[in-house]
């Protein structure tokens, strides 16, 4: 079967007229029907047309079918399943998550990269950025690791803190009295600041 055929076939299964395929391709109707019938054997309109019928192009230049994407199987042995809360941390002026909070599912992540990074499963939890006063770092809506055995304190660190009961993603930076954080914003150019005593921390 040619490329003019396979074309043929695979935009009839698609219910497509000449016309219609041509508009969707970005190519003219001529064009198309030179394909269809030998005329125009060229492959270099073949991406386009795979595109607009959402077929393969090894298909449609071969014939040959695509082939299956290869499914991994998570398991235990390999994996870790860390949960998934249905929880925010604010990166922002704070968000107040309730007083319940469940795990919605959780995601796996591989042992041998936990090991290399030096995390230990039961430590960890997985909650969603909101707002967006940490971007372009952390945008609203990202999905966050949290590591709640990182005891030390350094400058300049992202850090999930806790302040009257709300979950404050946050940058630190170290004073010589408190712990001072300023959220880092270069599209709102947020330079406000938070004190926060050791004893809140």
């Amino acid at each position: 079967m040619s490329l003019g055929e396979r074309l043929l076939m695979a935009r009839k299964a698609k219910k497509l007229t000449q016309l219609e395929l041509a508009k969707k391709s970005g190519l003219s109707q001529a064009t198309v029907s030179d394909i269809e019938i030998g005329i125009n054997q060229s492959t270099v309109e073949a991406p386009a047309l795979a595109k607009a019928l959402g077929i393969s192009l090894d298909y449609l230049l071969t014939g040959k079918e695509q082939q299956e994407p290869i499914s991994v199987i998570a398991t235990e042995e390999d994996f870790a399943f860390i949960p998934f809360y249905d929880a925010h941390g604010s990166c922002g002026d704070g968000y107040h998550n309730g007083d319940h909070v469940v795990i919605k599912s959780e995601l796996a992540f591989k042992r041998t990269w936990l090991k290399s990074e030096g995390l230990q499963e039961k430590d960890l939890s997985i909650i969603t950025a909101k707002g967006d006063s940490m971007s372009p770092t952390i945008s609203d809506g990202a999905i966050l690791l949290i590591n709640s055995n990182y005891k030390r304190l350094e400058s300049g660190r992202v850090y999930a803190i806790i302040i009257n009961d709300e979950v404050r993603i946050k940058r630190l930076f170290i004073g010589v009295i408190t712990i001072t954080t300023r959220a880092v914003s270069i599209i709102k150019r947020d330079k406000s600041k938070i004190l926060v005593s050791c004893d809140d921390i």
